[in-house]
């Protein structure tokens, strides 16, 4: 059993908003199931989940077996320590960040009957792998399909802004700022983004909106990058601003 397999149950079979449990015991509900990362770090970036009542934004990072973790030298790298879920085929250790936290570890039910379809389905390795049989699909049948995405894809994106107008309290403004800089940070750093945001809400920078030099300590603070000392002048100045 590879990690594709359990990727590709993360995107195709991982349902959100359904509550499902770690095996240490805790509660959870999946409420973005992020993106595949092709950079260094975690599996999936920007996952947003509920667990035990508490909302968190980070990573999830996929494993054959849970000592995998400490095999690939996870435990000793801070990158690592966002991640939010260990999701594996099977628990035999323990996994901790570098910073000591106990990862919560997540094990999807009935996987050998899903990685059986699974094998069928990919063994053959074609460029798109229903390409044989695409002809025999007909046409109505096709357009109907891709509206049917559309539509899908529509209810996603509009329920993630509804869910987001909740937590604000019914605040649109609010709500249209923190999408507004999600998207600023792009695929990779959307996630970082949001948090900074909310970190940073609409109003305090309205406060200070005409200042630079104040919006930027509040930023580069919140973002955690004035925490180093450095021998410059203007970082110096945003140090002692955002202090202030």
């Amino acid at each position: 059993m590879k990690e594709n397999f359990l990727l590709y149950i993360w995107q195709h079979h991982i349902r959100l908003r359904v509550k499902y449990r770690t095996e240490e015991g805790s509660s959870f509900v999946i409420l973005d199931k992020g993106i595949p990362n092709t950079d260094a770090g975690a599996d999936i970036s920007q996952v947003r989940l509920q667990m035990d009542g508490v909302e968190w934004s980070g990573n999830v990072e996929l494993h054959t077996k849970s000592s995998d973790w400490e095999r690939h030298k996870h435990h000793k790298d801070a990158t690592y320590n966002n991640v939010l879920l260990h999701f594996v085929a099977e628990k035999d250790r323990e996994a901790h960040t570098q910073n000591g936290r106990k990862l919560p570890t997540f094990i999807f039910s009935d996987l050998q009957n899903y990685y059986k379809i699974y094998e069928q389905t990919f063994a053959e390795k074609e460029f798109v792998y229903c390409e044989k049989s695409f002809d025999m699909v007909a046409d109505f049948t096709k357009t109907m399909w891709l509206q049917r995405l559309i539509v899908e894809r529509l209810e996603e994106k509009t329920e993630t802004v509804f869910h987001l107008l909740e937590k604000n309290n019914k605040d649109w403004e609010e709500t249209t700022y923190q999408l507004l800089v999600r998207y600023l940070g792009q695929k990779l750093n959307g996630g970082a983004f949001e948090q900074l945001a909310r970190k940073v809400p609409l109003q305090i920078i309205v406060k200070h909106r005409n200042s630079v030099v104040q919006l930027e300590a509040l930023l580069f603070g919140q973002a955690g990058f004035l925490a180093e000392e450095k021998d410059d002048e203007y970082y110096k100045k945003l140090q002692t601003e955002y202090a202030f």
